[in-house]
């Protein structure tokens, strides 16, 4: 039983260096003209070892993606009660903030993703948002009719928030609590515009 442990903590280290190594890598080149050799040699550790845990550095990457948005939703709304258009546009104001500040950490990363011309740079926030941005719009669904597809709604409110934190990102100054009280107005409007069914 100690050595099945044994073997957990090596094998969630590993993984964590090899996580480490290409977000590193990151920071110096674009994601297309990173490889599994360059990786493996930045984190000191075999090839076989490697494909051990993922098929190729796009396996990693999305490994890397989970792992960078763990904690946004809790972060973000926790168990803030969801009653009115209100509630809405105040959550999706503080996941925006939220989502901000964990983006903001990896800067760097995630700019060198998006720099290299890759769709890839989007999953970040996909991974982060995309089910809370459902569970919201289901929620408002559940509360009043909802003129259009919750589906769409959804989609529409989740480009909305890529395309707002990657123009953030790349401005000088990151101000969260502008980004989250601007989400929280747009929202709002919306939801207060042609939306809900009247």
């Amino acid at each position: 039983m100690k050595e099945f442990k044994r073997q957990d903590a090596r094998v969630i280290r590993t993984k964590r260096d090899l996580r480490a190594s290409l977000l590193a890598l990151l920071k110096e080149q674009a994601f297309e003209k990173i490889t599994v050799k360059t990786i493996c040699d930045h984190a000191s550790i075999n090839k076989m070892t490697f494909y051990a845990h993922y098929q190729d550095k796009y396996d990693l990457l999305d490994d890397l993606v989970r792992t960078m948005g763990e904690g946004v939703r809790d972060g973000a709304i926790g168990s803030m009660p969801i009653e009115t258009e209100e509630d809405v546009a105040i959550a999706f104001g503080k996941l925006a903030a939220t989502l901000l500040e964990k983006c903001a950490s990896h800067k760097d990363e995630i700019l060198s993703v998006k720099r290299s011309g890759s769709t890839l740079g989007l999953a970040v926030f996909e991974s982060a948002i995309e089910e809370i941005v459902n569970n919201l719009v289901k929620r408002i669904a559940e509360l009043q009719p909802i003129k259009y597809a919750p589906s769409h709604v959804a989609a529409f409110l989740m480009g909305g928030f890529q395309k707002l934190i990657l123009t953030v990102l790349e401005e000088p100054e990151l101000d969260k609590d502008a980004l989250e009280e601007h989400f929280h107005d747009i929202v709002l409007a919306l939801l207060r515009g042609k939306v809900i069914v009247d």
